[in-house]
């Protein structure tokens, strides 16, 4: 064999291991559970994943789940800066304040699934419960979940709110969709 060859059957045998070294991207082992529906951190090890049919944990970087709660239909996932965490269902809030090892449940005056979560500056919780154009708007808590009031002056009559956050003043923004064009959604801003 020639070297020009050997150099040949070399790189050939190498572009494996280049390409495979190459990939941003790497398959976790399948697990269980249906549509996934969100996914969060907590602590320093612990990855949370919601699925249409409950909560799953992994303490291994992904590479095992475990099902902590059975739940139908979580739709959103977040974690509180007390490390808290929140689980949005269909008009009801999960709530686990010991790193999903246990779970309580609050219901909410809704029969919309909690979509998102946001924390303002003073831990005052904010969740919004909407499934596409239609939805009972903005809930409030400010006793880390265990009660939330309906907060909804100003919003007009379209209540189905896609998204919320806060800044770090403190400041709410809201997108509420107006799939009619009705000129009844858009951004609202609250301080």
């Amino acid at each position: 064999m020639n070297t020009s060859n050997a150099q040949i059957l070399f790189m050939l045998l190498l572009l494996p291991f280049i390409t495979f070294s190459q990939q941003f991207w790497h398959l976790t082992n399948e697990f269980p559970g249906g549509p996934k529906t969100g996914i969060i951190p907590a602590d320093d090890s612990l990855l949370f994943v919601g699925t249409t049919a409950g909560i799953l944990k992994s303490t291994n970087d992904g590479n095992r789940f475990e099902k902590v709660l059975s739940a139908s239909s979580i739709q959103s996932l977040f974690t509180s800066s007390q490390g808290i965490l929140f689980a949005g269902g269909k008009g009801k809030i999960y709530i686990s304040k010991d790193f999903g090892n246990s779970w309580d449940s609050v219901a909410l005056n809704t029969v919309y699934p909690v979509k998102q979560f946001t924390e303002n500056k003073d831990n005052a919780l904010f969740a919004v419960a909407a499934d596409f154009n239609e939805g009972d708007g903005v809930f409030y808590s400010q006793d880390f979940g265990k009660t939330w009031e309906s907060r909804n002056n100003g919003l007009g009559r379209l209540l189905g709110c896609e998204k919320i956050t806060t800044d770090k003043k403190g400041r709410l923004y809201l997108m509420i969709s107006d799939k009619q064009s009705t000129g009844n959604g858009g951004l609202f801003i609250s301080d």
